[in-house]
């Protein structure tokens, strides 16, 4: 968790910012047609969105909690089965302590910039950095299906340093180029996200692709 500073208590009922060590980003709502709506905020931002609750008690939080988390304008997050991604969704109306914090002796307090682990009690395994094909790019330690030609792939085109991450190609030169690649990945990557839910995400594919398309060729330029 980080706060206004190193070292500040991490207390039951405040938001803080929960960053992920590996992708060295916190968590933020973000829309998506078919994965859990989730994202992760810019490197420099200072936004403080999620609440952890104490499921036994108020004051700081420590090692062995059982806690439940609310991300700002998105909900209660619990454990819901999702057609891609990490399995996690929202409730508005009630606190889901499914949330154990690991990686301490247990009642040892926790202060902003003390790592930790977030083991979910529905899945029985902690969140870890997963890389995606779709999604946020978070999972299961030892359940999730990590990585793979997809998730590779859309990380070499559209991650922070991928090809069109705007240090890539540059000019006019390379323009038709960049259209047909975009067009070419997009299809590609719908094509998978298409077979790999049985056909049930179409609408939402079809839908997404011109779009996708677009912010493709904008985020090339």
């Amino acid at each position: 968790m980080r706060a206004g500073s190193e070292g500040r208590p991490i207390v039951s009922g405040n938001r803080y910012r929960l960053v992920n060590l590996a992708a060295a980003r916190g968590i933020k709502r973000q829309k998506r047609p078919i994965a859990a709506n989730l994202g992760w905020l810019d490197k420099n931002a200072g936004d403080f969105n999620v609440l952890i609750q104490r499921q036994k008690g108020d004051g700081q939080v420590r090692y062995g909690d059982v806690v439940a988390l609310n991300l700002s304008s998105y909900g209660w997050l619990k454990y819901k089965k999702q057609s891609a991604g990490i399995n996690i969704s929202d409730d508005d109306n009630k606190p889901h302590y499914i949330w154990v914090v690991q990686g301490g002796e247990p009642g040892m307090k926790i202060v902003a910039g003390l790592p930790f682990s977030l083991r979910n009690t529905k899945i029985g395994a902690a969140m870890i950095y997963c890389k995606r094909s779709h999604g946020i790019d978070l999972g299961w330690d030892k359940k999730s299906k990590c990585g793979g030609f997809l998730a590779d792939a859309s990380g070499f085109a559209f991650g922070d340093n991928g090809l069109f991450s705007g240090d890539g190609l540059t000019g006019k030169g390379v323009e038709k180029l960049r259209s047909y690649v975009c067009e070419a990945g997009v299809g590609a990557l719908g094509a998978a996200i298409v077979a790999e839910t049985g056909g049930t995400a179409t609408p939402a594919v079809v839908a997404a692709a011109p779009l996708a398309i677009e912010k493709c060729k904008a985020l090339a330029s």
